[in-house]
């Protein structure tokens, strides 16, 4: 099964400063105005209020397959005196000669591939409906191509700017668009959101507003629209409320790719994005039904685990991702007392093992290898959930005291997650060496994580395979 998911709060999934998911009231300083012209195209038209000499986008993900840049080949500027291009780990506009101007058009191609920890530019339907994304035309300025080459992921180190958050603003072109399940002419946005174009309508009730592609396999469907108010609800019993309102899903089908279980899926603020593949979910199995479950499950977590707290630095997700896998089991083995979540954790465990020893799980997003914070997430999460049960609560009761902590400011930083560790009973030892593993990475990884986990009330063993095993 090929799995990428992608979530928390949707502005700190690029490293925009804490708490940069709250509208800012301050005149924005750059605003994007989008809307189709045709063809399968869109026309953005970017407006700068500050000079700088270049600006760069707030996100700069790379393509699943082949680390491109997706701007470049989807995107045509057409303001003569200015290139899209690459430098560094971000994406730019910069003037070829002179001052960059104070407004910038570029021609669309809505692109729909799968992006390397971040949301999906363009999800669509069968039936042609699209979904696009607010936030991949947001931009700050910048002081020099010097100092951006010099950046990691995180762009928090380059001066503030005076405006308040990038505005963007959609609208319908003649066409059919929707938010939130309201037909709309055209709407402005200051924090991350999508917007749906096409014909497709949605499902609004007290508890959702479910648009889901029509393409969708019938059992896929009805274990969607049963299973998220109930995952929410239980989730809401567990943790307290989440941010937000009513709830919005889009769920998309890629259709049925021979030999293929494949579930793509993001959260934020109060939609649900699942972008769902493969011909083994034609047909409904109690193996593709726990799949479905598992997905929807990690991805509802989000709603607190990521929208309701975000994680600061892009370097900091293990903690959303890892404990939304680990809710994800925890809220499978409430629902259905067959579920068995052991292998499911033995492979988190070595997936952790191969995957950190590349370095520092903070680095991960330099070097693509943010995969690896569901896998060590997951790991570290256990280690919480133990002392949480030692002192008569549970993996959620955890989560919900750390939530509680921080939802004043809305980040639940690496910082935060330890100290809220350190309360639960985590030891010393612990403590320093998941945090070794989160700055600097060690050299064993395999033998650093049987012994966290052996500290945790874990028998782990090494098989002459190499692979570690509990028991």
């Amino acid at each position: 099964m090929r799995r990428w998911l992608v979530i928390a709060a949707a502005a700190l999934l690029t490293g925009a400063p804490a708490g940069a998911d709250r509208v800012e009231r301050a005149t924005p300083t750059m605003t994007a105005s989008v809307e189709p012209i045709g063809n399968g195209r869109f026309r953005a038209v970017l407006h700068f209020d500050e000079d700088a000499p270049l600006w760069i986008f707030h996100r700069s993900a790379v393509t699943r397959e082949g680390n491109e840049d997706w701007r470049q080949l989807s995107w045509t500027v057409r303001t003569r005196g200015v290139r899209l291009t690459r430098i560094g780990n971000h994406a730019a506009l910069v003037p070829t000669a002179g001052r960059m101007p104070q407004t910038v058009e570029i021609f669309v191609r809505p692109f729909a591939q799968d992006l390397l920890a971040d949301y999906t530019p363009a999800v669509t339907f069968t039936d042609g409906t699209l979904a696009m994304f607010s936030d991949h035309f947001t931009m700050r300025p910048a002081p020099s191509v010097e100092a951006v080459a010099a950046l990691g992921a995180s762009f928090n180190s380059l001066p503030d700017y005076r405006g308040g958050n990038p505005r963007v603003v959609f609208r319908s072109g003649g066409t059919t668009m929707r938010h939130d399940g309201e037909r709309i002419a055209r709407k402005h946005f200051d924090t991350p959101a999508y917007v749906t174009y096409g014909n497709a309508a949605p499902r609004i009730s007290n508890e959702i507003s479910a648009l889901v592609d029509p393409g969708l396999p019938q059992w896929l469907r009805e274990q969607l629209l049963a299973e998220v108010p109930g995952l929410l609800d239980l989730y809401a019993q567990k943790l307290g409320p989440h941010k937000g309102g009513r709830p919005e899903l889009i769920a998309a089908w890629e259709g049925p790719t021979p030999n293929l279980v494949s579930f793509g899926g993001s959260v934020m603020d109060e939609t649900i994005i699942l972008q769902i593949e493969g011909d083994r979910l034609i047909a409904p199995s109690r193996q593709a039904f726990g799949f479905v479950r598992q997905f929807i499950a990690h991805e509802a977590a989000h709603f607190w685990l990521g929208s309701t707290v975000g994680y600061g630095d892009p370097g900091d997700a293990w903690t959303s991702e890892g404990g939304a896998d680990l809710m994800a089991q925890r809220a499978a083995e409430a629902i259905d007392r067959q579920h068995d979540a052991s292998a499911f954790i033995e492979g988190s465990l070595n997936n952790c093992a191969a995957m950190a020893s590349d370095g520092p799980l903070k680095a991960a997003p330099e070097r693509h290898g943010q995969q690896a914070f569901y896998a060590c997430g997951l790991v570290f999460s256990l280690v919480a959930e133990h002392h949480a049960r030692q002192s008569g609560g549970d993996f959620f009761s955890f989560w919900r005291g750390l939530i509680e902590a921080e939802r004043d400011d809305g980040v639940a930083s690496v910082e935060d997650w330890l100290a809220a560790l350190r309360r639960a009973g985590g030891t010393d030892e612990q403590i320093a060496l998941i945090s070794t593993m989160h700055e600097v990475g060690v050299r064993d990884t395999a033998a650093s994580l049987s012994a966290l986990l052996g500290s945790a009330g874990y028998s782990v063993t090494r098989g002459e395979d190499g692979r570690l095993r509990l028991s």
